[in-house]
């Protein structure tokens, strides 16, 4: 197991067992009196749920408490887990931790994490040009934000996508050969390493939120370049 690339045997630690529970999205649903079938509402989306035991042997139970200390402060923010056995990446927030010894030992101790977070696959591009319109089919069975790239062969007054929000973005002052990035994660544009957000219109930040997206192009000329990271569990 590693934990943001850095592998728990540094630690003199070993993963025992792992276990994800999938996320417990509600549909709000209403059965109004004398109506045939329930009137569903909206979906809310939560976090999936971890667990792992990790087996901490050593010299002597001080150097053990403190390689345990070294794992946990790998975890005091966002944590990209990658677990043996599964591909991509699980994006953890550890809720709670527990020391416990082992029987008749002094020098071995497991440690149980819990987590709450998602798993996601390995990052997905797709890349378009000279067309007006193309189709995405999203891999991974839930939404995920995507990061939108739109590099102009040509200086720009405007250019419009749509199919990553309800209403279609527009991005005014674009010069030629210079990308502008609008990152779906925290809702930012940029350019050269600027903010760019004065020329983006858009009300919501960019995703995929059904399984097949109908992407439009006001223009065929720029590259239109699409990053996510599929979201499985």
């Amino acid at each position: 197991m590693k934990i943001n690339n850095i592998p728990i045997q540094r630690y003199g630690a070993t993963l025992l067992t792992w276990e994800m529970q999938p996320a417990q999205d509600a549909t709000a649903v209403e059965w109004i009196d004398k109506a045939v079938v329930p009137t569903p509402g909206t979906t809310t989306i939560t976090f999936g749920t971890a667990t792992a035991v990790l087996y901490f042997r050593g010299t002597d139970p001080g150097r053990i408490i403190q390689n345990v200390a070294e794992v946990l402060r790998l975890l005091t923010s966002e944590a990209l887990l990658k677990v043996p056995g599964y591909r991509g990446e699980y994006v953890a927030y550890l809720t709670t931790s527990k020391i416990e010894k082992v029987q008749r030992s002094k020098t071995r101790r497991k440690l149980t994490l819990n987590f709450k977070g998602y798993l996601r696959g390995d990052k997905q591009v797709r890349e378009y040009q000279g067309v007006t319109g193309a189709t995405l089919n999203r891999v991974g069975a839930r939404p995920t934000p995507v990061i939108l790239t739109i590099t102009p062969l040509a200086d720009m007054d405007s250019f419009t996508v749509a199919g990553f929000t309800d209403d279609p973005i527009t991005i005014t002052n674009l010069s030629a050969g210079i990308p502008v990035t609008i990152d779906g994660r925290d809702g930012t544009a940029w350019e050269r390493d600027v903010s760019k957000a004065a020329d983006v219109d858009l009300w919501e930040p960019p995703a995929l939120r059904d399984p097949v997206a109908a992407l439009e192009f006001s223009d065929a000329s720029p590259t239109v370049t699409v990053e996510y990271w599929p979201i499985w569990l």
